[in-house]
């Protein structure tokens, strides 16, 4: 704190929408790539031997702010320490280092014919997102990224580094793979490598994929809405290799800098759009679905498919001659700024995940969120389709009001579905592995815009109050997992909400015997943190507070996602991914 790149490297996903003294560490260490042990180990001794906690990131987009820290504890950055990758053709076995952004992780497979199921923002890095999960668009037909791992290599809090396996035969082991794997990134001690069996093209040739995206209006289009959230209910019976899901982005300052990438900053999109901080005239609609063809012969039902096409063709494109040319206008412009695809054509999965799955955006939105995510055990009630398009039609249309909505929704269970049936295997503390659907309801506020964060808490707070409760419209518990984490941040309070009861004491069993003094305690959102024991340096008032942000330093999000676009295409170039493939707008 106090150097002058500070700023560059405390940036990240939650900066924007937590206290600045809880997202700036006294210091930020970024071993480098290959050497990055030595600094790791004395980082973590240093920490050990003087009180101090230790936050780790690697690409940063923890929505609850938790790979930051105070300014009592440090940092450790390892977006640029490990990127060791090493494929053994024998055995199909892949040791990769944790530093890879999944758009890195996922060209490089692509470039081998290979796939993993993972999420789709381009920048979350492999090391965070298997420590939450790593659910994603083929969740239903593979189960989870963090499902997928053969081994991992961990620093522990007495600087030791070991190989945990899955299958280890010392019990102590398997019970820290359970717990590092569904715990929360960086909780029991400092993972640098993965080991992983990819999928192969070659075995799912007759793989399908279906990307479509529509200009979304409230006023023509919520019986549309309404139509996809009840197909997701009806979701749960599809074969095991069909995936669904949706999103809904409403329009806001910046929209289309987000969605295309860096494409926006062409000269000719400023100028057509009067400038990047006007509003963008777009609400969009899109539509994901893949097909995995697991048993490797032709037997696809594009039934599924065509049910999703059947709902499209519903919507409405206004009664007047204006209404129906902005419509055709903005659905021309998604159509040429969006990489879609038919089911009606054969897409390798390493095709879909790289081209279809994936999200350019830095973030969904530059300003700050108020983040809503929640997965149910049944099937959600019937009237829930029409009460959840009337919450999201309720902000859509609002940025003149400060307001922005970004909505996903997606079928993951069934007894057909890879979540379920991995889950039985309790290899994992990811809870909830009988859910049905999960949604985010996450709602953006521009802090310029009178009133604009209690218009959203308003929002947010009806749609939690409603939405889940013994009557709740989604659900009658309070399920959530770790990745969408979101709220009170702290764990001895809301651990109910992400784990069961025995799985939790399972963890904090773990946490006591691999990390006593809490040396990767470093904020109140950690498995076994309570306030009567917590370590000294998780301080409620944490000192220099102060020092913590200036009020001339005012974080430019927008001049972060053009920086970080950059840096992601030279740590590409030096991990040997073609630059060429890596963004959208490139091709």
């Amino acid at each position: 704190m106090g150097d002058p790149s500070y700023w560059k490297f405390v940036y990240q996903y939650a900066t924007t929408s937590n206290p600045a003294a809880n997202m700036s560490p006294a210091a930020i260490i970024c071993p480098q790539h290959p050497n990055a042990d030595p600094d790791v180990k004395k980082a973590i001794l240093y920490a050990a031997a003087n009180g101090i906690g230790v936050a780790v990131r690697t690409g940063g987009h923890a929505y609850s702010g938790t790979s930051s820290t105070t300014s009592n504890n440090i940092q450790l950055d390892l977006s640029e320490a490990y990127s060791e990758w090493e494929y053994d053709t024998q055995t199909g076995l892949l040791r990769l280092g944790i530093s890879y952004s999944l758009l890195e992780f996922n060209n490089k497979l692509r470039e081998a014919g290979l796939f993993m199921p993972t999420g789709q923002c381009y920048n979350v890095h492999v090391g965070g997102h298997v420590q939450t999960g790593g659910y994603g668009q083929l969740a239903r037909a593979f189960g989870l990224f963090s499902d997928q791992l053969v081994s991992f290599e961990i620093f522990l809090a007495d600087g030791s580094k070991k190989t945990i396996a899955v299958d280890s035969p010392v019990q102590a082991d398997r019970d820290l793979f359970f717990a590092v794997l569904g715990g929360g990134p960086g909780n029991y001690g400092i993972v640098t490598h993965i080991t992983i069996r990819p999928g192969k093209d070659a075995d799912h040739k007759y793989s399908r994929a279906y990307k479509y995206a529509i200009p979304y209006d409230p006023a023509f289009d919520h019986g549309v809405l309404v139509q996809l959230f009840d197909l997701v209910r009806q979701w749960e019976n599809a074969p095991g290799d069909y995936d669904f899901c949706f999103s809904v982005v409403a329009a806001e300052d910046d929209f289309l800098e987000n969605f295309l990438g860096i494409a926006s900053r062409d000269d000719f999109m400023v100028k057509f759009f009067g400038g990047r901080n006007t509003p963008s005239p777009l609400n969009a609609l899109m539509i994901y679905f893949q097909y995995s063809n697991l048993d490797n012969t032709d037997t696809y039902d594009p039934s599924w498919c065509k049910s999703i096409k059947t709902i499209l063709a519903t919507a409405k494109h206004g009664s007047t001659w204006w209404e129906r040319f902005k419509e055709w206008a903005e659905q021309e412009l998604i159509d040429l700024s969006t990489t879609l695809r038919d089911d009606n054509v054969i897409t390798p999965i390493s095709e879909s995940v790289t081209q279809l799955w994936t999200y350019y955006g830095t973030r969904e939105f530059n300003y700050p969120f108020l983040k809503n995510g929640q997965v149910t055990d049944k099937v959600a009630t019937s009237g829930w389709a029409e009460w959840a398009a009337t919450r999201i039609d309720a902000l859509v249309g609002r940025s003149s009001d400060g307001l922005m909505v970004f909505v996903q929704c997606q079928n993951f269970g069934g007894e057909n579905s890879a979540v379920t049936k991995n889950g039985k295997r309790k290899q994992t503390s990811y809870a909830w592995r009988n859910t049905t659907v999960g949604y985010n309801l996450d709602v953006f506020y521009n802090t310029r815009k009178q009133n604009a964060l209690t218009l959203a808490q308003e929002w947010q707070n009806i749609n939690i109050a409603e939405g889940v409760g013994p009557n709740g419209r989604f659900s009658t518990t309070d399920h959530r997992w770790f990745w969408a984490s979101h709220g009170d941040l702290d764990m001895s309070k809301v651990w109910p909400f992400y784990y069961s009861t025995d799985d939790y004491a399972k963890c904090c069993q773990v946490k006591q015997t691999v990390d006593p003094h809490g040396v990767f305690t470093a904020n109140t959102f950690v498995v076994g943190y309570s306030p009567e024991t917590a370590p000294e340096h998780v301080a409620a008032a944490p000192r220099d507070v102060a020092t913590a942000r200036k009020p001339e330093e005012v974080l430019d999000d927008a001049a972060f996602a053009k920086g970080h676009a950059d840096r992601a295409r030279l740590r590409a170039q030096a991990k040997g991914i073609a630059t060429a493939e890596l963004f959208r707008s490139s091709r």
